[in-house]
């Protein structure tokens, strides 16, 4: 399955490239992390592994963190090490859990300890959390 990048942000997680930098910029296997542009084998490998075509080699601009950020696998370990460094007790309640995660993916992992209730966009997604925790319906 192939996954976009639409307004800054990549893959099935919506990871921008910030949150990749700050996750210490995984890469798939023997990718470098600098890479700005694909290699033309890379491109015939990518092209037909995906199955969509290239009508222009040279108008194609895929990074490393974009390469990363579509695939399922490696946008898991994005998310695992931005986790592991940022990871920690955002509500106060003396454990890190899903609802701090959740608090870090929403404010950032630098300031995380705001109540979501607070704004409408944290109201929103807290409703989306509890529903896919608890199966509350709202």
């Amino acid at each position: 399955m192939s996954h976009t990048c639409t307004e800054g942000y990549c893959g099935p997680f919506w990871i921008s490239r910030v949150y990749w930098v700050d996750a210490g910029m995984p890469t798939l296997p023997d990718d470098d992390r600098s890479r700005k542009e694909v290699s033309t084998q890379r491109l015939l490998e990518y092209s037909m592994t995906t199955l969509w075509a290239v009508p222009l080699i040279k108008d194609v601009n895929i990074s490393a963190y974009e390469d990363c950020a579509r695939d399922y696998h490696c946008s898991l370990t994005i998310i695992e090490s931005y986790m592991a460094r940022f990871g920690k007790d955002c509500n106060g309640d003396g454990v890190t859990d899903c609802y701090d995660y959740m608090m870090i993916n929403h404010h950032g992992g630098r300031a995380c300890s705001e109540p979501l209730f607070l704004s409408e966009l944290g109201r929103r997604r807290l409703a989306l959390f509890r529903q896919c925790r608890f199966g509350e319906q709202h």
